[in-house]
């Protein structure tokens, strides 16, 4: 009787038991994620702070640029899903999972809260830094109409962002149960959350002719908004519904293998057999089609991802300030992560100690990583500069034959491989890439400020890209020789900081030396 009563009690907690130990497995997944979704909006309004106080002054560019905090936690959600279903992939711990007596709603449903109470975090946490930065720093965010209540403009923007989160890791979800490689998954977001959001801004418009295609628009009331947000609503749970559907596949199924079309499978596929002698291959071409091999579906992702730009701008009719978003945050994402692909695949398994054990040189390596992933950043680059000039886009970045785009892109796909090095998981590196080329940047920007306005010029600015590109380069040797020597942790952050660091102190000590020097000649023909 007391058995029977003791389980009655009981049966509600044990039942839930599986769920919270799964939530807890997959929030210790995220923890790294965490930490840099708390230090990284601290440590960029920091900066802010610092370039602001350094200018001295308050104007509505310098104090814009704190719009950027609200980025941030996009960066977040597109690490999340693949960070917990891509690391499962890759470590083959789903095949564990799918041995234990737990049902595999279970184990997505803990996934998707952790997801959504890491995005909500960041939110709230990022949206609390800059409300502290707009109140005590009365920052001028550019024309306000009079006619709309400040705290209800507030509100719509935040539940605009944290639609646009909601909608990056649904697709995040979507990306990670069709594709295995975490970091293939990740640049999947981009296309599919770029199209969902199109979609939502033309039904928007659709609904309301006089609107400019925003979903949460402050003009409208809660009524309009609840109404238009139906639809949307509707084919977000289709979507959701798509991805437990993948997940059971994943989960359930016979294999964990990702999907394919049939005439593709093995069990189908006609074998012819040789009889003979195969010929050997060389090194350099078996290193090469290894590394296309493992990256294959980063490489196809970023094909795919440029064609969806491309024609997007072709759609566009000349809007510069829609052909400036994706110039820059989307193909500089997507140079950062075809950097990050150059090593990452010998971090897992992990492969470099094999290469180590048998005796391969760092030069090899080295090259044969390089080679393709920046074959295609150069061709895209090139593409996309050339096809935006053919199309009559007119921006300053594209002026010069877009030279000075070009460099942009190549530091950050230098950035990427560098960072892919030191920083072991790869989504880690995908999310950590773009916070290491903006503190490169503002620490750039400061190390340029005692620079004489005489030697601002375009020369000086390129011996500056190059020693970076440079620095860079060396950086991505070194760290590939000091890897197969099985240098770990500090032995590999503080070379790459090094490195990081080298170009920066450069331009600091010529930025001084000039200003000293023109405050000596000015001192001398003041005394004369």
């Amino acid at each position: 009787m007391n058995d029977s009563a003791t389980d009655v009690k009981s049966s509600p907690f044990e039942s839930i038991r599986p769920l919270r130990h799964l939530l807890w497995k997959d929030l210790r997944l995220l923890r790294s994620l965490l930490l840099a979704a708390l230090i990284g909006p601290l440590a960029v309004a920091t900066l802010l702070c610092l370039i602001r106080w350094i200018w001295e002054g308050s104007s509505t560019d310098l104090d814009g640029s704190f719009a950027t905090l609200l980025f941030l936690p996009g960066l977040v959600t597109l690490g999340a899903a693949p960070t917990l279903v891509g690391t499962e992939n890759e470590e083959r711990t789903f095949d564990w999972m799918r041995r234990l007596p737990t049902p595999w709603w279970f184990v997505v449903s803990s996934k998707m809260i952790a997801g959504l109470l890491l995005v909500l975090a960041s939110i709230v946490w990022t949206g609390v830094i800059f409300v502290c930065c707009s109140f005590f720093l009365d920052l001028e965010m550019g024309s306000r109409s009079k006619d709309v209540n400040a705290g209800w403009v507030v509100f719509v923007g935040f539940c605009l962002l944290g639609y646009v989160n909601l909608v990056v890791l649904t697709c995040g979800f979507l990306t990670a149960f069709l594709i295995r490689n975490s970091l293939a998954s990740a640049i999947a977001i981009i296309p599919f959350a770029i199209a969902w959001l199109v979609c939502v801004s033309l039904y928007a418009s659709w609904m309301n002719p006089g609107s400019t295609g925003r979903l949460f628009d402050p003009q409208t009331s809660v009524g309009e908004q609840a109404v238009f947000a139906m639809a949307p609503l509707f084919a977000h749970l289709v979507v959701i519904g798509v991805v437990l559907w993948l997940a059971r596949r994943r989960l359930v199924g016979p294999s964990d293998e990702p999907w394919r079309f049939f005439s593709w499978s093995t069990d189908v596929r006609p074998v012819a057999l040789k009889m003979g002698v195969a010929e050997r291959p060389s090194v350099v071409r078996a290193l090469v089609w290894q590394h296309v091999q493992q990256n294959r579906w980063l490489l196809q992702l970023s094909l795919l991802t440029m064609c969806t730009a491309l024609l997007a701008i072709v759609m566009m009719n000349r809007r510069s300030e829609m052909h400036g978003l994706i110039t820059f945050p989307v193909l500089i994402l997507l140079q950062m992560t075809l950097g990050v692909s150059v090593f990452h695949g010998d971090n897992r398994m992990p492969r470099r100690y094999f290469f180590a054990d048998r005796g391969l040189s760092p030069a090899l390596i080295w090259w044969t990583r390089m080679l393709v992933p920046a074959s295609v950043s150069v061709v895209l680059s090139v593409v996309w500069v050339v096809v935006s000039i053919v199309l009559g886009f007119e921006a300053e970045y594209l002026s010069h034959w877009g030279v000075s785009l070009l460099a942009i892109y190549a530091l950050c796909f230098l950035v990427g491989a560098s960072t892919g090095q030191w920083v072991r998981r790869g989504v880690m590196a995908y999310f950590a890439t773009p916070g290491v080329a903006y503190f490169a940047i503002v620490l750039a920007a400061l190390a340029t400020a005692p620079l004489p306005h005489g030697l601002q010029t375009m020369s000086v600015m390129s011996v500056a890209v190059v020693i970076s590109l440079l620095a860079l380069l060396g950086s991505t040797w070194h760290l590939t020789l000091l890897t197969l020597r099985g240098r770990e942790r500090w032995g590999l952050w503080l070379p790459a900081w090094g490195w990081i660091s080298l170009p920066i102190v450069v331009i600091a000590i010529t930025s001084v030396s000039a200003r000293l020097l023109e405050m000596t000649v000015l001192l001398g023909d003041s005394g004369g």
